[in-house]
């Protein structure tokens, strides 16, 4: 998967996390897509029409202004995020990490590559920059949306050392993703372990973060983890889950 790719389903979930109060079949529905197609772009497996993802991007946006919410980026930033991730890598091109060039799949050999484009792409959401960059990874994928999760997928949390051996400039989109991941699909009794091990290294911004998307889970986990993480002496941490728990 190209980074464009995957900064583009990036873009779609935040327009996802936009109507948490709509279900992914009823957001389907408004667009006029099958709930399945739907959640195959969240995930990266497919890429939309153009149309479609206008359609989502406008369907969102009469949802956010009935709330007087603010979108995270403009339309034409989405555009520009789809044509950019119609563009394939080809054989030719370096390995897969943010700032790799981009070209046309099947692009002759010797052929000049077109200039590397800037890796975060334009329209990225932001989050804290405290929290790191981490390099694109090629097993790396969007967490399912709430409701679409399946409980024998694979976690693809990776140990602390290996994050920070990845920690670059420019991919906090990643960053994101990797912490949202972990927060809403990591099983309950491994957050712990990862909280600590990003305080371990003072990754601070980067174990609220992930307590803060746990507080999103069902309130029976959210207990559940507030118990383990007393036990485990953090009790700060338990105050921290509790605390974007009851603000949720």
């Amino acid at each position: 998967m190209s980074p464009a790719k995957r900064q583009f389903a990036l873009m779609l979930r935040e327009l996802r996390e936009r109507v948490k109060d709509v279900s992914v079949e009823e957001l389907a529905g408004r667009i006029h897509v099958r709930r399945s197609s739907l959640s195959g772009y969240l995930l990266a497996n497919r890429l939309p029409d153009l149309e479609i993802a206008r359609s989502l991007y406008d369907e969102v946006h009469k949802q956010v202004a009935l709330e007087s919410g603010s979108m995270p980026f403009s339309r034409e930033q989405l555009e520009s995020a789809h044509r950019a991730a119609q563009v394939r890598l080809c054989n030719s091109c370096p390995a897969r990490t943010a700032g790799s060039v981009q070209c046309s799949e099947g692009a002759p050999a010797g052929s000049p590559k077109p200039a590397a484009a800037d890796s975060r792409g334009e329209g990225e959401p932001q989050i804290d920059p405290s929290i790191g960059a981490v390099v694109a990874q090629d097993n790396l994928p969007v967490p399912y949306p709430e409701g679409d999760r399946q409980p024998d997928a694979a976690v693809p949390w990776a140990a602390t050392s290996e994050l920070l051996g990845q920690l670059e400039g420019g991919r906090a989109g990643d960053a994101r993703i990797i912490l949202l991941h972990v927060g809403t699909r990591l099983a309950i009794e491994e957050i712990p372990a990862a909280v600590d091990s990003c305080r371990a290294v003072g990754l601070n911004d980067a174990a609220n973060a992930i307590l803060n998307y746990a507080a999103s889970r069902a309130s029976k986990d959210v207990l559940h983890l507030a118990r383990l993480l007393v036990s485990a002496g953090r009790q700060s941490d338990a105050e921290t889950l509790l605390k974007a728990a009851a603000t949720d």
